[in-house]
């Protein structure tokens, strides 16, 4: 069984204790519709740029924003 090695700093967990708070601070703000349709579509551009650079694609971020606007 694999049982990597580390140790919980107080400040790894000051930052896991932020990180939660900011998530749950988000997850529950209310957003303008037309607000929450563009974060969607800049965070699902933003992801499919990061994970197809992982892959090798040389494309920019704004090359992928176009190719996702269909041009």
């Amino acid at each position: 069984m694999f049982r990597p090695t580390y140790t919980i700093t107080p400040a790894i967990l000051d930052n896991l204790v932020r990180t939660a708070e900011a998530k749950a601070l988000i997850d529950n703000a209310h957003l303008i519709p037309k607000w929450e349709v563009a974060l969607r579509r800049e965070a699902l551009i933003s992801n499919a740029h990061a994970s197809t650079a992982i892959e090798g694609n040389p494309l920019s971020l704004q090359q992928v924003s176009e190719l996702a606007k269909g041009r």
